[in-house]
């Protein structure tokens, strides 16, 4: 392992891919994907789907220890 660098990631038509990177993306800064469209296949809307998730969980931080706790792992 080593320090990640930003990098466009080539999906080769793979919706999987482009899912599973854009996930990635929101902890490596700078993941870019080349064809983000191919998600279309299997879950139309993913990226709309994801922001919405996104701007949820964003807009009920209410202090530093809730930013915190947004991206740690919990276990159900």
């Amino acid at each position: 392992p080593g320090a990640y660098t930003p990098t466009y990631i080539e999906t080769y038509d793979d919706h999987r891919m482009a899912m599973s990177f854009a996930l990635v993306g929101l902890k490596v800064p700078g993941i870019r994907i080349k064809n983000p469209s191919c998600v279309e296949k299997s879950f139309p809307g993913f990226f709309k789907q994801l922001e919405e998730i996104l701007w949820t969980k964003l807009t009920s931080i209410n202090s530093p220890e809730d930013l915190v706790n947004l991206f740690k792992y919990k276990e159900n």
